[in-house]
């Protein structure tokens, strides 16, 4: 069993525990930027100038990949925003930024932030067998 993905367009984001994130694959064609906070976050956060999104539930991870993440840029990423109006699915065009938590570059395909706390390689586990 393959323990990665591939993203290849489109909108895709996901949130959750840092222990419980499967690694996107360094094949996709699309640029991932992947967040582990040191935290638990239960409100939103927000790319300037390109996306707020408030999940449903409380996370500790987010990956996210769209178009709109371009290679050689820098995006500032802030927590404890507070989203505008109605948004779709948790995702909002329109938001009042929060606490500034960094500044990336985007330099690979697969840009990490903080400590990946994925299930990964564990001494003892056979890969793709469970």
């Amino acid at each position: 069993m393959d323990s990665t993905f591939k993203i290849d367009g489109g909108l895709f984001i996901a949130t959750g525990s840092s222990g419980m994130m499967q690694s996107p694959s360094d094949s996709s064609t699309q640029n991932i930027l992947s967040i582990n906070f040191e935290k638990t976050l239960n409100s939103a956060v927000c790319i300037k100038d390109l996306i707020g999104i408030l999940p449903s539930k409380n996370y500790q991870s987010l990956i996210i990949s769209t178009p709109n993440i371009i290679k050689n840029n820098s995006y500032k990423i802030y927590t404890e925003c507070t989203v505008i109006g109605d948004g779709l699915n948790g995702i909002y065009k329109q938001f009042n930024l929060g606490e500034l938590y960094k500044t990336v570059n985007i330099s690979n395909t697969i840009t990490t932030i903080g400590n990946q706390g994925g299930m990964g390689n564990i001494p003892g586990m056979i890969p793709g067998r469970r």
